[in-house]
């Protein structure tokens, strides 16, 4: 589901938008609490950063998502998955 989540999102942006911020709109979208969004692995890192991180691999592999200096983009690949797929275009913008 939060592939699918990562696909919509950037579907929905005109520009490339960063880790950090795609991370955050996540979490505001799916009402994580503070706690959830703090949470730590014993090495330090953000638990869920990681899993979005993880998640975005995979997309990358599957040519769904691209990485760039500026930022995360979708793919016309993964415009097509979304569109094909029936894949809700969701536009974290509105939930602030």
């Amino acid at each position: 589901m939060l592939r699918y989540l990562i696909l919509s999102a950037l579907y929905a942006e005109k520009q490339a938008i960063g880790q950090g911020e795609l991370v955050d709109k996540l979490s505001d979208f799916l009402n994580l609490s503070d706690e959830e969004r703090e949470e730590k692995h014993t090495n330090g890192d953000l638990v869920f950063y990681k899993i979005v991180a993880s998640e975005e691999f995979y997309l990358k592999e599957a040519r769904l998502e691209v990485f760039y200096k500026t930022g995360h983009r979708i793919t016309s690949k993964g415009r097509k998955f979304v569109n094909d797929n029936g894949i809700s275009k969701i536009s974290l913008r509105e939930n602030r």
